[in-house]
């Protein structure tokens, strides 16, 4: 199955095609973001139940868990156009349904091999894509979910792609792209979490206080 991303330049929209659980799933998870801080209408919302069942997403953290070190996130994606940006958001959600994000990072797909030479993509291809969101350590308390977020563009805070390929496109030359994320068998899209396991972990965040906003 895959999700599709519209994105315009500046202003990302997306429509999504999956099966039919999945798409009930990601509806629950995208409709519960609206009043969550940071939500975003634009992007995919992948969130953790807490329960077994047919949710695609992660499950949620029956004990706490302590996530160090890099964090990458291995999409496999299409695009109409032959350059795009995928961006992932990692955000801990609260037991209230208040949504923190953690770390994030973004690709353009023309460098998806190299930072000195473009590769532009062939429209329809899939291709394995990888986004480094730097480095955490960070503890997932008891009853906290994990949400993983996957758009096209992250406006400010990172430069949006004109969508053309030209390595320097002229100003107001911009194209809009239907972008693809895959998820299935053949296409394992997934976010990569190092766990730390050892004597200690899960003991550095256990305590909450009320949340005062």
């Amino acid at each position: 199955m895959s999700a599709v991303l519209r994105e315009e330049f500046g202003n990302p929209s997306s429509v999504h095609h999956f099966g039919q659980r999945a798409k009930a799933a990601l509806d629950e998870a995208r409709s519960s973001m609206a009043a969550l801080l940071g939500a975003d209408p634009s992007e995919i919302v992948f969130t953790g139940s807490g329960t077994e069942g047919d949710n695609i997403a992660i499950r949620g953290v029956a004990e706490a868990l302590e996530v160090s070190g890099r964090i990458r996130a291995k999409l496999h994606v299409s695009s109409d156009c032959p350059d795009t940006d995928f961006t992932v958001k990692l955000c801990d959600v609260y037991p209230h349904g208040k949504s923190m994000l953690v770390t994030d990072g973004i690709r353009r797909t023309s460098l998806r091999k190299s930072l000195e030479k473009r590769e532009p993509m062939e429209p329809g291809k899939v291709y394995e894509l990888e986004v480094d969101l730097w480095s955490t350590s960070l503890v997932f308390n008891k009853g906290h979910r994990i949400r993983v977020c996957v758009s096209s563009s992250n406006s400010p805070r990172f430069e949006p792609n004109p969508n053309t390929g030209e390595p320097h496109p002229a100003p107001r030359k911009t194209r809009v792209a239907t972008n693809n994320l895959h998820v299935s068998n053949k296409y394992p899209s997934h976010i990569l979490l190092p766990l730390y396991t050892g004597p200690d972990a899960g003991r550095g965040n256990l305590s909450e206080k009320p949340d005062r906003d």
